[in-house]
């Protein structure tokens, strides 16, 4: 997922990495939701 999260910061939109990555959004959000209460 932290490759999702670096197209993210290299402009790509949600849903972009979403199709890339082959899940849905809500997976993605949900994912950076918990990267940055790591972080």
């Amino acid at each position: 997922m932290a490759f999702g999260r670096k197209l993210i910061e290299g402009g790509k939109s949600v849903s972009a990495v979403a199709r890339t990555l082959n899940v849905s959004r809500p997976t993605i959000y949900r994912a950076l939701k918990r990267i940055e209460a790591d972080a």
